[in-house]
């Protein structure tokens, strides 16, 4: 049980969109002539787009993570193989462009990475379930 299992899966790539699209949003601040119904506005489109977007880059990710890591206890690798994974739509985007797209995909690791993390108290508690279950054998 190293994993969060689908449902954590699931929720780290929610946190990982909410989290890009934040960063996204935050380049909005730097509109001198920006509103907050602007912000609102841009939040909620953001939102969408990366949550749209994002779907075959995360079920990718998703699957190359858990493969890479499905065997190893620390946490810490898993984080670190999510950010890694990140990259991918920044890497796919430079080699067809030739550019490396910079802001906002300079985030996109970070976001990944810590969407995994926010998900690593479901690992603990499926051990411990598992723990409990084979007890009870």
């Amino acid at each position: 049980m190293n994993t969060p299992g689908l449902t954590g899966y699931l929720l780290a790539w929610l946190a990982a969109d909410t989290l890009f699209a934040g960063i996204v949003t935050l380049s909005m601040l730097a509109e001198p002539d920006a509103t907050l119904v602007d912000l609102v506005a841009w939040a909620l489109l953001a939102a969408s787009y990366v949550g749209v977007a994002s779907i075959p880059f995360a079920v990718v990710g998703i699957l190359l993570v858990h493969a890479a890591c499905f065997r190893v206890r620390a946490q810490w690798v898993h984080v670190a193989a999510a950010g890694v994974a990140g990259l991918i739509p920044a890497v796919l985007f430079w080699s067809l462009l030739g550019e490396w797209p910079g802001w906002p995909y300079d985030g996109l690791p970070i976001a990944t990475a810590l969407g995994r993390w926010a998900v690593v108290p479901l690992v603990h508690h499926r051990r411990r379930d598992s723990a409990r279950a084979l007890a009870r054998c």
